[in-house]
């Protein structure tokens, strides 16, 4: 299956994410509340830096978690296991 689209990602380095959550909790218990942000706020940054016109978020939802899984992972998604941070 090809869709002939680039596929741009973005990832913050663990400490700031940790630093990040931790403030919004303490300040507002709002733990998510940084990177929900930054989740919608960075990828249209990216799309008008490159002249990018269309943006799509989402996931891939066949029928179940492991067949969106496997279908994702052959158009290049990453996981965890990806990056060998599941410890955290």
């Amino acid at each position: 299956m090809s869709y002939d689209i680039d596929n741009i990602t973005f990832r913050y380095k663990l400490i700031i994410f940790r630093n990040e959550t931790l403030k919004d909790f303490e300040n507002e218990l709002l733990p998510l509340k940084w990177i929900e942000e930054k989740t919608y706020k960075v990828p249209a940054e990216i799309a008008k830096n490159y002249g990018i016109k269309f943006i799509f978020f989402g996931a891939i939802y066949p029928y179940s978690i492991s067949d969106s899984l496997r279908i994702a992972r052959k158009i290049g998604f990453k996981d965890l296991d990806d990056f060998n941070e599941w410890s955290r």
